[in-house]
């Protein structure tokens, strides 16, 4: 079994950054894809169930309109 040690300063290290990286969103964006529960990913990281909500809303905003701009072309 893999085990993390002292896993609390990952909290520690998670809560330093106000700003999260585009890298950090797109793995919490991950995680909901793959577990399927925005309230399972926001017990593992941290990151609020509202914040979380608004950075898939920001995802599929900017998805949907990327893809719109490709049918034009």
């Amino acid at each position: 079994m893999i085990r993390i040690v002292e896993p609390q300063k990952l909290d520690k290290f998670l809560e330093g950054g106000k700003e999260r990286s585009e890298d950090f969103k797109a793995l919490v964006l991950k995680l909901v894809n793959r577990v399927g529960k925005v309230n399972e990913v926001s017990a593992i990281t941290g990151v609020s169930e509202a914040t979380i909500y608004e950075w898939i809303r920001e995802w599929n905003k900017e998805r949907a309109a990327s893809l719109e701009s490709h049918r034009g072309e």
